[in-house]
């Protein structure tokens, strides 16, 4: 082999030494570059996470305190409920939708109470009459006769009967009003 521009032979030996030479810069190159590589990558990976962590932190912050305010709502407080609206375009729709929803269900839990509360008292004054009615009656006629006798015990039992059940809905009632503690 020569060489064009100093007209010097190269041997196999110092070509084969050569390549041996290139090809091991050329292998501490390629490792090199790998290295870099992977350093980089584990940078940028680092970095991205680190950025994403705390923009998705900052973006789920109004979902976070829209959260706490639906956990502070209660049947003991639904009157007084109002999710506010906060500055998320989504958010302020879905206030809204719940804060109409939770009016409704306050307006129907409040109809019921009613419901209960006037039922229970219209049937109490009905069968107290009737009860002390039933009593008179027993009372001043004590010669009756068996199917008689018979046929006022159990319409007392009877009268009893929805008695309780009047009072539980008046308890019932009465504990839909009671603050929950």
């Amino acid at each position: 082999f020569t060489d064009d521009h100093k007209g010097e032979v190269v041997t196999a030996e110092e070509m084969s030494g050569f390549e041996r030479q290139f090809a091991g810069k050329l292998q501490e190159a390629k490792m090199q570059f790998c290295m870099y590589n992977w350093f980089i990558t584990g940078t940028v990976v680092l970095i991205s996470s680190i950025v994403a962590f705390f923009i998705s932190r900052r973006s789920l912050k109004p979902l976070q305190r829209f959260s706490k305010q639906l956990e502070k709502i209660q049947m003991k407080n639904l009157d007084d409920t109002r999710v506010e609206e906060g500055e998320v375009a989504e958010l302020v729709m879905l206030s809204r939708s719940l804060n109409d929803m939770l009016e409704r269900i306050s307006r129907a839990f409040e109809a019921q109470h009613q419901f209960t509360a006037n039922a229970a008292h219209e049937l109490r004054t009905p069968l107290s009459l009737m009860q002390s009615q039933m009593d008179l009656y027993v009372e001043e006629n004590q010669d009756v006769s068996e199917k008689t006798a018979e046929t006022i015990a159990m319409i007392r039992e009877q009268t009893e009967r929805l008695s309780d059940m009047v009072r539980i809905l008046l308890d019932m009632s009465e504990l839909q009003t009671v603050p929950c503690s």
